[in-house]
C-alpha cells in the first residue's frame, strides 16, 4: 500500500540542503523577470487612449496638408482659401483686347486696302490692270498704208476699208479715218483704237470690224493690238492681243486678220505709218 502523503512530507530533508534550493531557485526566477522585462498589458489596458488609437501615418501626406474628408475632398475652409486666392490673381491680371478681323481682309486693318492687288482705288481704263490712273489719250491718229499711201484706213456701216482721203476729202471721211490711240482694253502694254463715234475697232471671223464695247472680256481682247516694228523704217504694224502671230493686214482694200507669211507682200501689206489725220 503506497506510503501517505504526509509520511512522505515529514521524511524531507530539511535543513541547510533544502534553503538553498529554494534560494536557487528564487534566484532564477528573478534573474528571468530581469531579462525578459515586463510583458506587455493587454490592449487597451494601462496605455494612453491616443497610442491605443494612433494610426501610421500616409508617407506622401505632410503636416500642414488639409485633412480629408470622408468624401476625399478638402476641408472647406481651405477650398474658399484657395478660390478666393484664385479670384485676385485673376483680377491682377491685364486684360488684351481681341483683335477683330478687318472687313477688308487688310492685315492693317486699312478700310480699302487689299494686299497685293496694287489698284489703290484708281481707275485702269476698264483693262482691270495696273495701278495707276490711265494715261490721257493720244491725239487722233491715221493708219497710212505703206504699199498705197493715197489710202487710209477708214471705217464705214461697220466695216473697215483701206480709201483715198486727202485735202479735198469730206470731213466727214476724214473723221472716220481718225482714230484715238488709247491703252488696250486688255493690255495696257499694248494699244487699242477708239473711233469718234466712241466705237472700237475689233476683229470678229478675222474681219475687222467697228463696234462698241459691251464690257465683256472677249471684246476687250478682240479689240486690242499689239504695236510691232513695220517691214519699212518708220513704219508698223500691229499683233493681236489673243491670236498671237496675226496681224491687221489690207487684202483687197479690206481689213483682215491674217497669219503671218514670210514674203515681201505680206510685211507690206501690214505696216502702216502713224499720221496726222489726212486733209
Amino acid at each position: 500500500m503506497p506510503e501517505p502523503l504526509l509520511t512522505r512530507l515529514q521524511r524531507r530533508p530539511t535543513g541547510p540542503v533544502a534553503v538553498t534550493s529554494g534560494l536557487t531557485a528564487c534566484s532564477l526566477l528573478l534573474l528571468a523577470l530581469t531579462l525578459t522585462g515586463e510583458p506587455d498589458p493587454p490592449f487597451g489596458e494601462g496605455r494612453p487612449a491616443q497610442e491605443a488609437l494612433a494610426v501610421p501615418a500616409d508617407p506622401g501626406t505632410t503636416p500642414d496638408s488639409p485633412t480629408p474628408s470622408r468624401s476625399g475632398s478638402a476641408d472647406p475652409t481651405a477650398r474658399e482659401n484657395a478660390a478666393a486666392a484664385q479670384v485676385v490673381e485673376k483680377e491682377k491680371e491685364p486684360s488684351h483686347p481681341t483683335a477683330s478681323a478687318s472687313p477688308s481682309g487688310s492685315p492693317d486693318g486699312t478700310p480699302g486696302s487689299t494686299p497685293g492687288s496694287g489698284k489703290g482705288g484708281n481707275s485702269t481704263g476698264g483693262n482691270g490692270k495696273g495701278g495707276g490712273s490711265t494715261p490721257a489719250p493720244a491725239a487722233g491718229r491715221s493708219l497710212q498704208s505703206v504699199n498705197y499711201p493715197d489710202r487710209f484706213v477708214l471705217h464705214r456701216n461697220g466695216g473697215v476699208h483701206l480709201d483715198r482721203v486727202g485735202g479735198g476729202s469730206h470731213p466727214e471721211a476724214v473723221r472716220r479715218a481718225t482714230f484715238t490711240l488709247v491703252p488696250g482694253l486688255a493690255d495696257s502694254n499694248c494699244q487699242s483704237f477708239r473711233t469718234h463715234d466712241g466705237g472700237y475697232l475689233r476683229h470678229l471671223n478675222f474681219q475687222v470690224r467697228v463696234g462698241r464695247s459691251d464690257g465683256s472680256a472677249l471684246f476687250h481682247k478682240d479689240a486690242t493690238f499689239c504695236r510691232r516694228d513695220g517691214a519699212v523704217s518708220g513704219s508698223v504694224s500691229f499683233e493681236s492681243y489673243n491670236y498671237p502671230g496675226r496681224f491687221l493686214r489690207h487684202r483687197q482694200f479690206v481689213l483682215r486678220l491674217d497669219p503671218y507669211e514670210h514674203n515681201a507682200l505680206y510685211k507690206a501689206d501690214t505696216s502702216f505709218r502713224l499720221t496726222a489725220p489726212p486733209g
